[in-house]
């Protein structure tokens, strides 16, 4: 025996009482039959808030100390450019989304496969950012070196071995740090800082990716394009404006051990006597 066709037809659990002209059902009265009035629906903004929870409200107590990095959050000057470091019939490598701060510049670099090439079943996959000083091994065809030239001679790598942020490290005068990526299958993105921000001059972007058919390439970016966007870069606060935008691994590793001396005391220290 067949089954009855279902009844699509829309029907409202709520009444609409014509002598309370204030009175309309809300969308959950719609649904459930639960009571609402027009006020409180007109009182509504664009958000909708949800009451507060017993513990949204917390703070640090009085003797917890708060950890403060020397850096303040800033809005950087974009550079209206899309670089296309380099490209081959099976790969290529873009720099894009370039910001720049008094002290540096941020950017996005994106490498892609073309739809021809096979992929291997690695589980590092050819996006891995290899680390030659870790169990890696020697670096294979298919990693991807990309690195950066400023005009006053200074460079920096994905390769470099202080990269690797030791607590104890002094950062170089020119550097180049990733920071979060993603993706997948033939593409995937790295965010990077780099600093300092160039002088006039061609600020050359190099990537070699011999793997994938790109023999060592360079772009450049005129770096006065950074120094007039780094102007228009400014602190959210104004009175932060001292502060740095960015810190790197290796000084974050040094302001947090700072701060554990200043509340904790160095390893050396006995600490405070215990009452008896």
């Amino acid at each position: 025996m067949p089954h009855p066709a279902p009844d699509l037809t829309l029907r409202r659990t709520a009444r609409v009482d014509i002598d309370t002209p204030d009175r309309i059902p809300s969308p959950v009265e719609f649904r459930l039959g639960a009571p609402g009035d027009l006020s409180t629906l007109l009182r509504m903004g664009f958000f909708h808030i949800p009451d507060p929870t017993d513990d949204d409200d917390t703070l640090l107590d009085d003797d917890e100390d708060e950890f403060d990095p020397p850096t303040a959050q800033w809005i950087g000057g974009v550079v209206p450019v899309e670089v296309v470091v380099a490209r081959s019939d099976q790969a290529a490598v873009v720099v894009r989304s370039l910001v720049a701060y008094p002290d540096g510049f941020a950017f996005t670099l994106d490498a892609f496969l073309h739809r021809s090439v096979k992929l291997k079943r690695d589980r590092r996959g050819p996006f891995h950012h290899h680390d030659p000083w870790g169990d890696d091994g020697p670096i294979g065809d298919e990693t991807l070196r990309f690195g950066i030239s400023w005009p006053d001679g200074g460079r920096a790598t994905n390769l470099d071995r202080w990269g690797r942020g030791w607590e104890d490290a002094t950062e170089p005068a020119h550097g180049l740090e990733s920071g979060s990526s993603g993706g997948g299958g033939r593409e995937y993105s790295w965010e990077y800082w780099a600093w300092p921000l160039p002088v006039e001059g061609e600020l050359r972007f190099i990537c070699e990716w011999p793997g994938f058919k790109i023999p060592e390439t360079a772009a450049a970016v005129a770096g006065g394009a950074l120094i007039d966007a780094a102007r228009r870069a400014f602190p959210v606060w104004p009175d932060d404006a001292d502060r740095a935008s960015h810190m790197t691994r290796g000084g974050m590793f040094r302001s947090v051990r700072a701060h554990q001396i200043r509340t904790m005391g160095s390893p050396g220290d006995e600490g405070p006597a215990l009452e008896p």
